[in-house]
């Protein structure tokens, strides 16, 4: 693992130095794009993920992605992040400053992708809590007008300058360079300085009668460097023998693209060792890369080995941040089991219990002023706690869980206030009751990107196996237009339930876990597939054992469940758990999770994926207590670090990931974290 971390960090540095190496007179190979994103009618804003692709005219074939990974028109693996400003965003498609979701720059677009006839952009687009949804119709790239002069040169319009080297070649010509070239008329002051390469002279053709001086008069010891010769130029025919020796070259001159066999085929594996090497042989100024600043080294290790056996001593560390609570006014009341969504900018707070009380009253916090302001107090939605919540772009929608009266089937919209629009937009608005499914907690929520659905539970009648489907009103909250349900299939649905956990896919639901009728975890699940109604199981190989009270989220491309407990009551420490596995739903696998440093068992616990991490915040043990520790779980390098305690957490909490740090709201009010690791750097003197 120290290995790798440390490669990591070296590659950065190797990036770093890459880019310092191209030149400013090259042409850019970028394409400008700006679009408009329009989300239920509405104008989005926010930070919205973006795919994007080249295709033919029927999108069966893929020019060019911005990750390289789209095939025959495919949905790429990975996202670029862009703001989005009242639905307008912009991007330069090609650009490598545009970093990916893995972290990489972008792929450049070649000449040959424009060398179609006829190219299209595709685009696919996440905002807000939706998943990827691909834009219709594809565009066609189009000509820019004035590049149409191209057709017609003026006169005497093409210069030197306006030749690439190289491009002027015999057979372009109306006579013979060599009928026209008189011995010894070329001097050095008719060519430019590298212009005689290799690949321009035939193999003998420059002897001592063409050199009005001799090569030691030319030649100064180490004078040709790497940047003077092409790569392959120097073949054993254009060498004397002996002639190449060590006062010939310059320092890291002659790297592996200058040869034309490979280090491995010259050096056999393993034979240069530490004997061969005299005493400080290895300068900075014989390697071709830089150790990022010659003596510094980065690590997430506090006692890195590596280092510290290889002669580096740790001299500075940017340790990890720790919990803050921001001060502000119009703080809603601190409250446990109620409901929080992030919108893109902002977290919403919502019912729950304020102390012993049910309520229905929240507010709503932006991070990046430090401000709550209180939610309108809703006269459609009764208090409760328990209820699931969803974001759908541009307002929240409750639903379920338990009023005073007991477990209830009705729910509520709340739209953001926009000021000054006409008609008003903002409110309060019921969900529709026809057709509704039935009252129900413990249940799970997802949002599709156009509907929510709602599956399993309980209420007084028992366990459920049944869900329904909810298509949400668009444009202002108008009393009278309060949506629409419809029922999810039951055929070949999973088991009834309740504590299970719900993720969704991008284009499918995926139900694991919880309790039977009969109050014991279950170790199964099943995917359900809106657009066909259907139900398949999910496989049970390779698959955690059975828990409630787990967490699960989604990556993008794989399902983590984690933690939870194999007991609806711990009676002791063996009932909690701290392992678990990934599904991937293309291969319908499942793969363990290292436990290695993994943090302690706990159920009822939050869970954040980042872009790269699954973080685990707090949770609860036995006898009702507290777990105040959490851990970040890295799942390329399937590795774990802890977080720092949080000695404020509280049982029935809420938690959201900003894109930045974690936001925590519950019985000992708001709490925020940056999750980034402590950093330590080492130095060899």
């Amino acid at each position: 693992m120290r290995n790798a971390l440390l490669l990591r960090f070296l590659l950065l540095g190797l990036a770093s130095l890459c880019g310092l190496a191209v030149g400013f007179g090259q042409v850019p190979t970028m394409i400008n794009y700006q679009g408009r994103l329009i989300v239920d009618g509405v104008n989005f804003s926010g930070d919205g993920q973006f795919k994007f692709a080249f295709v033919n005219e029927d999108g069966s074939a893929t020019y060019w992605s911005h990750d390289d990974s789209s095939v025959s028109g495919s949905e790429p693996s990975t996202h670029v992040v862009l703001p989005v400003s009242s639905g307008l965003y912009s991007v330069m498609l090609g650009d490598p400053n545009v970093k990916n979701s893995a972290g990489e720059g972008v792929q450049s677009i070649s000449a040959t992708v424009l060398g179609h006839s006829e190219v299209y952009l595709r685009i696919w687009v996440k905002a807000g809590t939706s998943g990827f949804q691909k834009l219709a119709p594809d565009r066609r790239i189009a000509a820019v007008a004035y590049a149409l002069m191209a057709d017609s040169v003026p006169d005497g319009s093409i210069t030197t300058e306006k030749l690439a080297a190289g491009s002027v070649t015999e057979d372009k010509l109306a006579f013979s360079v060599s009928d026209s070239v008189v011995d010894g008329s070329i001097t050095t002051a008719k060519l430019e300085n590298s212009s005689v390469s290799s690949a321009k002279l035939a193999t003998g053709s420059v002897t001592a009668e063409k050199l009005s001086v001799t090569t030691s008069e030319l030649v100064s010891t180490a004078s040709i460097s790497t940047a003077m010769l092409a790569a392959g130029s120097v073949t054993s025919e254009k060498l004397a023998a002996s002639s190449v020796t060590s006062a010939k070259l310059a320092s890291a001159s002659v790297t592996a693209e200058k040869l034309s066999v490979t280090a491995s085929q010259l050096i056999p594996a393993g034979s240069i060792t530490t004997e061969m090497l005299a005493p400080g042989a290895v300068t900075a100024e014989k390697l071709a890369v830089s150790t990022g600043g010659g003596n510094f080294l980065a690590s997430l290790l506090a006692a890195d080995s590596d280092l510290l056996n290889g002669g580096f001593v740790r001299v500075l560390e940017v340790p990890a941040k720790v919990w803050q609570s921001p001060v502000s006014s119009d703080v809603p009341s601190s409250r446990t089991l109620h409901s929080s969504v992030w919108t893109g900018s902002d977290m919403i707070v919502w019912g729950g219990n304020v102390g012993s009380a049910l309520s229905n009253q929240g507010g709503v916090y932006n991070p990046e002023t430090f401000e709550w302001n209180l939610l309108p107090i809703s006269d459609v939605s009764p208090a409760r706690n328990r209820q699931t919540t969803v974001w759908t772009g541009d307002r929240m929608i409750v639903w379920g869980g338990y009023i005073e009266s007991g477990i209830t089937q009705t729910g509520a919209i709340y739209a953001p206030e926009v000021p000054d629009a006409n008609p008003p937009i903002g409110g309060w608005l019921s969900t529709s009751l026809e057709s509704a499914p039935v009252a129900r907690s413990e249940h799970t929520a997802v949002w599709t990107g156009s509907k929510m659905l709602i599956w399993g539970g309980k209420n007084s009648g028992g366990v459920l196996s049944s869900g329904s489907s909810y298509t949400a009103p668009s444009g202002p909250l108008v009393p009278g237009e309060e949506g629409s349900w419809s029922e999810i299939s039951n055929t070949n649905a999973p088991e009834a339930r309740h504590g299970h956990t719900a993720v969704w896919t991008g284009s499918k639901m995926l139900v694991w876990g919880g309790l039977d009728s009969a109050f014991s975890t279950l170790g199964t699940g099943a995917i359900y597939d809106p657009a066909s109604n259907t139900w398949t199981s999910l496989p049970t190989a390779g698959a955690p054992s059975a828990r409630t009270g787990h967490s699960a989220v989604w990556t993008g491309s794989k399902m983590i469940v984690f933690g939870g407990t194999n007991s609806e009551i711990p009676g002791s420490a063996s009932n909690l758990l701290n392992d678990g596995a990934a599904f991937d739903p293309i291969t319908g696998t499942w793969s363990a999770i290292d436990t290695v440093d993994a943090p302690s068992g706990r159920f009822n616990h939050g869970a954040l994926w980042t872009g790269s991490e699954m973080l685990i915040v707090a949770g609860e043990a036995l006898s009702g207590q507290v777990v105040n520790s959490g851990a970040a779980y890295n799942f390329a390098a399937d590795t774990w670090r802890s977080l720092p305690d949080d000695s404020s957490a509280s049982a029935g909490q809420s938690q959201l990931w900003t894109g930045g740090e974690i936001l925590v709201f519950g019985a000992n009010g708001l709490r925020t974290l940056d999750s980034a690791p402590a950093v330590y750097f080492y130095a060899r003197f």
